[in-house]
This record gives structure tokens, sequence and C-alpha cells, in this order.
């Protein structure tokens, strides 16, 4: 409503629609130029859209969307008090691991094998990374279940095409990671682009770059493999929140804890920790 218009201080664009609203007298927030005009003195827990748009949704899957805080329970409540957000969850595990860098976004400039060369660096820099970190030694080598879990924790979970992995995608997969290896300088081979189906490497390759863009390949206490926000951190605590479809990753601060952002970690992204879950939900205070 407010993005298009030209006031010189952007945080007017927010507190004019406070002084607008029916019910702004009772919002949490209130006009204070004491903040940050980046932060406007928001809490963690509200979305940053200044932001957004740079980082690619995880909840892409229209058709089966991921539903990792489980089915709709009436009985569950969210409230708000002196901007700290209670909501009903899950505190998990900590983040044991995590990789040192993430994707950057890219510009062509020149040849376009000399560009795609160079992205296909940065990737493999990322999937080595992620290999070593789940001590596999050898892509071609782990077993079955482990494999299964690290390609499909490598694209998130689905496709470009807002359909849910299948089995058969990792096909798919393999054409990408071998295409990737060719690019390796220690291997000595020579880049050339035939032989390879690329329509099958690209789509592969599309995901990897959205899901590993701005987040980074972590590993969990308990070995679970996943993506975490870029500013995520060693200790940072993997938590279920009612009515988030994916986890959030939270960061203690005194008694309550901060959003760090969501975050993609194999094997819980539909409701599994709450179907295990030995005890309900507990209210999570988030600052």
């Amino acid at each position: 409503m407010t993005r298009s218009r030209q006031a010189t201080d952007r945080r007017d664009k927010l507190y004019s629609l406070i002084a607008i609203a029916s019910d702004g007298a009772l919002l949490p927030y209130q006009p204070d130029y004491l903040y940050p005009e980046d932060t406007l003195g928001t809490p963690s827990w509200v979305p940053n859209l200044a932001r957004s748009k740079d980082i690619p949704s995880m909840v892409e899957t229209v058709e089966d969307p991921f539903e990792a805080c489980g089915p709709y329970d009436e009985s569950k409540r969210l409230s708000v008090r002196n901007n700290t957000l209670s909501a009903p969850g899950l505190l998990l595990e900590k983040i044991a691991r995590s990789a040192s860098r993430s994707l950057e976004v890219r510009v062509r400039i020149g040849d376009l094998h000399k560009f795609v060369a160079e992205g296909a660096m940065d990737q493999l820099h990322v999937l080595r990374e992620a290999l070593q970190l789940t001590s596999m030694p050898c892509w071609k080598v782990p077993e079955p279940i482990r494999k299964q879990a690290f390609w499909r924790t490598l694209l998130g979970g689905n496709r470009t095409d807002n359909c849910r992995l299948r089995q058969h995608h990792e096909n798919d997969f393999n054409s990408y990671w071998e295409f990737m290896q060719q690019f390796d300088p220690e291997l000595e081979s020579h880049s050339t682009w035939d032989g390879y189906d690329l329509v099958r490497v690209t789509s592969v390759e599309t995901k990897v770059i959205d899901i590993a863009r701005e987040r980074r390949f972590c590993m969990s206490e308990s070995g679970r493999m996943g993506w975490i926000p870029k500013a995520g951190k060693e200790g940072d605590i993997i938590s279920v929140l009612y009515g988030c479809f994916v986890p959030v990753l939270l960061r203690p601060k005194g008694n309550a804890y901060e959003v760090i952002g969501t975050c993609y970690i194999y094997g819980i992204m539909d409701g599994e920790a709450v179907a295990a879950a030995q005890s309900p939900m507990q209210q999570i205070d988030l600052v």
C-alpha cells in the first residue's frame, strides 16, 4: 500500500498505516524514531519484507505442501504481549555443524562458458563441504539411506516444478552431480557439455542454487541433514512452531528466543517431530 509512496523517511511507510488503522492505538508497535531505519524496532519474529524477495521460499509445493507443525488444532493459540510472541511449539535439538559458505547471486559478464564454469565451481564447493559435513567419504559409496537423505536435502525436498521429490528424481541428481565433477580442477578433466541432458541438469541446478542461496548446509546433534539461514550457527536450536509449515531456527536470548529464520531439516518436514513427541507442545516466547 505504501511501497510506492515518496516518504523521505522509510519508517513513515509503516507508521502511517498505524495512524490510519482503526485499532492502531491498541497495536504493540507505535511510532518511535529512536529505532534504526532498517529495523523499525520490530522483533525477530516479524518478517523482514525488505529482504524476503532475495531469499527463495521453501514452501513452494502447492499441491502437497510441507506440514512440519502437524495438523490443525483449534485448541492451540498464539498471543502477543509487549512485543513478545508466545507460540506453541517444540524445541528439538541444536545445530552441531554447519558449512562455512552459501551461494551468492552471480551476474553473467562476458563468455557464457566461463560464466557456467565459475558458477559450477561455486556450487561444487558448497556440495563438497556438505559431503564433508555428513562424514560420507564419497558420493558413490555411502549407505542407501544416508545417500537418499543427502540428495533429497540438497534439493530441499521438492523440485522447481512445484512437486515433491520422487525416487526417480535421483537419476536427475546423479546427472547433475556428474556434470559438476568435470569442473573440478583436481580431476584434470576437460569441461564439455557433450553427452549430458542439459535440461535434466539445469532443472536440478536451479533447485540447488535456490536452496543454497542465503542458506548453509548443516548437521544436527542427532545427525539430521538440512539447510539453515546464513546467519545461523552451531548451538542454534531447531524448533517446530504451530502454524509454521517448515521448522524454525531459534537462538536463546535470556528466557526467550530470537528467530533466526526458517530452515529445511530432512525427516521432520511433514509433522514427524510432532507425532513422535513424548510431551505436548510448550509455549515458546519469541522476542
